[in-house]
């Protein structure tokens, strides 16, 4: 995979794209939710929030801004979050890429239980 790979699976939302402002402010709102999810353990909320957009629309995968290099992280800090995001990824061509990831991740306690769901 070359450096510019890390960056496939991202959505640049653009000012002249044709998007409804509702479905922008959407996109902008669970772009910014994957990005605190890779960092730091969701609430209930945002927790209930985020899969609640995701099972309910079926091309939110394609905008979470999520590259493989990301999920590591996504794992350690919301491994519920990271297996309904994979199981998503799974319907993508990428999915080989982010299987990749986690096979090669490091042994933790939050990577164990994540492979064992």
């Amino acid at each position: 995979m070359s450096p510019l790979d890390d960056n496939f699976f991202q959505l640049i939302i653009d000012e002249d794209i044709e998007m409804p402002l509702e479905e922008k402010e959407q996109v902008s709102e669970v772009r910014e939710l994957m990005e605190l999810a890779c960092s730091e353990a969701f609430t209930i909320a945002q927790r209930n929030k985020f899969l609640t957009d995701l099972r309910n629309d079926s091309n939110i995968i394609h905008m979470l801004g999520l590259s493989p290099d990301k999920l590591p992280s996504l794992v350690e800090n919301n491994p519920v979050i990271a297996l309904e995001v994979l199981l998503k990824l799974m319907e993508t061509p990428e999915s080989s890429d982010f299987l990749s990831v986690l096979v090669n991740m490091e042994v933790s306690v939050q990577s164990m239980d994540f492979v064992n769901r």
